[in-house]
């Protein structure tokens, strides 16, 4: 990781990142809403924040929920933010850029903590701790880099992660 550019840090909140290197279903969703929930019970105060994954939407970044009301469709934010709003009941913000929408997020709600739910190739943000998850069952995909295969980028990145969980195990 040459690190030609600068990640951005944001101050006073504590940004957890769940990615993987790989595309398809690892279990971030679940992961992500896990997390929160243990955040939570610590006194944590929490967002989750997320590209919004085929959202389209007028306005980017976006608040999709304040943690007690909904205020996108998921046409606007993607799937999976308005399961995190529905199961986690956190304030969740869509972005296509993560620094942007963690901004957002701070400015608007009284947060100590950040999940950023599939940020790990998003370098413009800089995170306290990266969190890659693994499919035990298809570990590194065929090996090769999209197209060609279903690596997101080459395997000696994961020395960025600072911690692994092994899914599907």
């Amino acid at each position: 990781d040459k690190q030609i550019f600068k990640s951005k840090k944001i101050d006073d909140v504590e940004i957890f990142c769940v990615g993987n290197i790989t595309v398809g279903g690892t279990g971030k969703t679940p992961t992500v809403q896990y997390l929160v929930q243990k955040f939570l019970n610590e006194g944590r105060k929490v967002a989750i924040v997320s590209r919004g994954y085929k959202g389209k939407r007028k306005t980017d970044p976006m608040i999709v929920s304040d943690g007690k009301n909904i205020f996108a469709t998921t046409k606007e934010s993607g799937d999976e933010p308005l399961l995190h709003a529905i199961n986690t009941k956190v304030p969740i913000v869509v972005g296509r850029d993560r620094y942007s929408a963690c901004i957002l997020a701070k400015k608007t709600f009284d947060i100590d903590t950040i999940v950023l739910d599939d940020g790990y190739q998003h370098r413009k943000l800089r995170r306290d701790c990266n969190i890659v998850l693994i499919d035990a069952t298809n570990p590194f995909g065929s090996g090769r880099l999209l197209p060609l295969g279903t690596l997101r980028e080459d395997l000696k990145q994961l020395k960025r992660a600072d911690e692994f969980i092994i899914t599907k195990a």
